[in-house]
């Protein structure tokens, strides 16, 4: 995969981020799996294994951020790479990123359109996978499909709201809608940084507004 076209100063921000995030998609998984327990729906133990996917995805990122790229480690004004093989680890973990992300997030539309049969999950899987992994804009591929895969859940999530008129659908519309159009943004991400910044920004809300209805559902 190719990087995205990150400013110095976000460097850091952008590191940070995605320690957020990991700790947000590890939230919303756990607070799914609770809600399992307590409602037994298949449809949120696969919710739950998609954003625990997700959130390693998150996990591979940072590990590249932190053992490959040096200038996160030792600022941005010019360490060479500790070793020429790191440039090989770097495409593993941000492929590594790439898969469990994508499997995350087609399963989330396997989950919403109520599937029982293992292999479409599969020929999902195999057909948003093969484009990311063997194109040479990778990053770009990658945001384009997830938009089209967080568009296809929000409207989901938006038909289920104007159907119940419920407070937690509403989060969910919401939460989805937000990703959406990060992911939106994110895919002009290598040319243009500020869409790069506003992206993860957005990207975050809508992981905390999931966040936030998982846990009103715990209360009650």
């Amino acid at each position: 995969m190719d990087n995205y076209l990150i400013s110095a100063g976000f460097l850091n921000y952008n590191f940070a981020f995605l320690i957020v995030f990991v700790l947000v998609t590890a939230g919303i998984s756990f607070f799914s799996y609770r809600v399992n327990k307590l409602v037994r729906q298949n449809q949120l133990k696969q919710f739950s294994i998609a954003f625990l996917s997700i959130c390693l995805g998150y996990v591979m990122q940072i590990i590249q951020l932190m053992f490959v790229d040096p200038r996160m480690m030792f600022g941005m004004g010019g360490m060479r790479r500790l070793m020429h093989g790191m440039i090989s680890w770097e495409l593993i973990l941000l492929n590594a990123h790439a898969i469990l992300m994508m499997i995350g997030l087609v399963l989330l539309v396997y989950t919403t359109i109520k599937a029982q049969k293992p292999r479409i999950l599969v020929l999902l899987v195999l057909i948003t996978l093969v484009p990311v992994l063997f194109t040479p804009n990778s990053v770009f591929t990658f945001h384009l499909l997830a938009t089209i895969l967080t568009l296809f859940i929000a409207y989901h999530y938006y038909e289920n709201y104007r159907k119940h008129k419920q407070k937690q659908t509403a989060l969910v519309f919401l939460g989805f809608t937000f990703l959406f159009f990060a992911h939106f943004l994110l895919v002009f991400s290598l040319r243009d940084p500020l869409s790069f910044t506003i992206g993860r920004t957005l990207e975050l809300i809508g992981y905390l507004l999931l966040l936030t209805n998982l846990t009103l559902v715990l209360r009650k």
